[in-house]
């Protein structure tokens, strides 16, 4: 087995236990207790059709292929660096952190029922999957701006962020990690500046 590879620690990971009206904060379970996390980013991981654009070509299909190895290495857990409809914004490379759309899937990496297949395929073999939360804003066109200019306010890194201070925007906020769970599988989340614009956890 393979030891020498990077893992990046997740300093903030949370189990999404909440409900629509209340949630709380509950310990650690007892499984991140041996969890050793592994960061990808899923376009540039497999690229089974070369780099392209120099984004890669990987995708949600090529990564559940991928599992067996990924057992092989040790980990328990992948930090989840792509999955949402999202830009090269930041250096012309395509990443979550430039995200268009939290609630959508991008289109080059797979399908819903792709992306669920592959967590399952990552349960199989015990690896949990964390997706990479950006919880800041989207980028200027995003179409969720436009309609909903009460859910944001303000801009950073030439992006709309978020207004946390709307309700209705939090619910939305907590129906769409809730949905990852609760439809996919998905085991917590890893947040991006967390403490960005005072963004209250729930």
């Amino acid at each position: 087995m393979n030891k020498f590879f990077n893992i990046w620690v997740c300093t903030i990971l949370f189990t999404l236990i909440c409900s629509y009206t209340n949630a709380e904060m509950v310990p650690a379970p007892e499984w991140a207790k041996e969890l050793i996390i592994y960061e990808i980013n899923p376009y540039a991981f497999t690229s089974p059709n070369g780099a392209g654009d120099g984004n890669g070509s990987g995708t949600f299909k090529s990564l559940a292929e991928k599992m067996d190895y990924l057992e092989d290495l040790g980990i328990t857990g992948i930090w989840l660096a792509g999955y949402s409809n999202s830009t090269n914004h930041f250096y012309n490379i395509k990443t979550v952190y430039a995200s268009i759309r939290p609630d959508e899937f991008d289109p080059a990496l797979g399908t819903a029922d792709d992306f669920k297949a592959m967590i399952d395929e990552a349960h199989k073999r015990g690896i949990k999957i964390f997706l990479d939360v950006v919880p800041h804003g989207v980028v200027n066109s995003s179409p969720l701006i436009k309609g909903n200019e009460d859910s944001f306010k303000g801009g950073t890194w030439r992006m709309t962020d978020y207004n946390y201070d709307n309700a209705e925007f939090r619910k939305w906020w907590v129906d769409v990690w809730t949905n990852y769970v609760l439809k996919y599988g998905v085991d917590g989340y890893r947040l991006d500046v967390p403490r960005f614009n005072q963004m209250p956890l729930w």
